[in-house]
């Protein structure tokens, strides 16, 4: 049997952790981290009819509801499976083996994994010693060899965010190379403003956006591009048969139905943002991030204690991530949320730091 070397050299995993997410306080993955309301969740599973099972989807009432939602047209949109599927489309329409694209990193996985599926030269654009971005880097790496650039904006684990009008900047400078702009912007609902209506002015700017973060519908995995329209149709050649199922369509349509639901968790997680850095500070614990994403770095004293601590908050049903490489090897990334759960959050922290460390290992 045959198969792609390239691929079969590719390490890949399933995402499954092992966490309790019924009972648990999940805090690694950048997800809502309490229920929705009752009464949202009833509205939700009065949503499924026998033809939301047994019937084929049909798109057009999400599409309608975006382009009302955003004040486009439907055709400036294509439904994604996630954003994960638009990176596998962008890679796989608007690039060749042995072509250049340069992404931020670290940043989401996925832009590497497609990259070397798909045989494409990953150029990535670091940071400064101050968490930075090296803004001056990305623009000199843009060439004609260029086949498109993605910026998570903002980014994380290291959390940066470039304005609108440093969008508009880039995105010429990009058109100047006839080169694509893919802007993610996964966390745009915490805090940064969307670039979505710069697409009127530039053919060569895709925004990607989701329902999996602000909007807590991770589950669901429905994500979409909005852009010019030729171009989204373009990108759209590869669907395939429906873009994503009834059930999860449903449910997006109706959390832009009831955006209330999204604006009122984006507050408690901002006030429990602000509850947590307070409390860090008075332990003079180091932190960074949160301004326009939902999630912090927490720096500890060394890449052993990360391991601990996160062993030891997984014995309470308490998730965070870390495991990332030097110089955040000593960096445990948490996602923040209302009051509550940073609460639970710091209980464990405080017992983990009462019985391991001393005062003096975070100054």
């Amino acid at each position: 049997m045959k198969f792609k070397k390239h691929l079969v050299d590719l390490k890949r995993v399933r995402t499954s952790l092992g966490r309790d997410m019924e009972s648990g306080l999940c805090l690694d993955r950048n997800e809502r981290v309490t229920p929705l309301p009752q009464k949202n969740l009833e509205e939700i599973r009065n949503l499924i009819t026998s033809a939301t099972l047994s019937c084929y989807p049909e798109p057009d009432s999400l599409y309608c509801k975006l382009a009302q939602y955003f004040g486009k047209e439907e055709g400036n949109f294509y439904i994604t499976n996630g954003i994960t599927e638009a990176i596998h489309v962008i890679y796989e329409t608007l690039t060749n083996p042995g072509d250049e694209v340069i992404v931020i990193d670290p940043t989401f996985p996925m832009y590497s994994v497609y990259a070397k599926a798909f045989q494409v030269n990953y150029k990535s654009v670091g940071f400064n010693a101050d968490l930075s971005l090296k803004t001056d880097q990305l623009y000199e790496m843009i060439n004609d060899k260029t086949a498109f650039v993605c910026l998570p904006n903002p980014n994380l684990p290291i959390e940066s965010y470039l304005s609108v009008s440093e969008i508009k900047k880039l995105v010429q400078k990009c058109k100047d190379h006839n080169v694509w702009l893919f802007v993610d912007e996964a966390y745009g609902c915490f805090g940064a403003e969307s670039a979505v209506n710069l697409i009127d002015e530039f053919d060569n700017l895709i925004l990607f956006q989701t329902f999996s973060k602000a909007y807590g519908m991770a589950g669901i995995r429905v994500g979409f591009m909005v852009g010019e329209k030729n171009v989204i149709d373009y990108l759209a050649k590869t669907r395939s048969l429906v873009e994503s199922n009834g059930l999860s369509m449903a449910i997006a349509e109706y959390m832009l139905e009831h955006s209330e639901i999204m604006g009122d968790y984006v507050r408690e997680t901002k006030l429990g943002r602000d509850f947590l850095r307070e409390e860090l500070d008075s332990m003079k614990i180091c932190w960074y991030g949160g301004d326009y994403t939902n999630a912090m770095l927490i720096f500890l004293q060394d890449a052993d204690a990360v391991k601990d601590l996160v062993s030891f908050l997984k014995q309470k049903k308490i998730y965070i991530r870390a495991s990332f490489e030097a110089p955040l090897d000593r960096c445990v990334r948490l996602t923040l949320g209302p009051k509550a759960a940073m609460e639970k959050f710091l209980e464990g922290f405080r017992e983990w730091k009462k019985l391991t460390i001393s005062e003096e290992t975070f100054i």
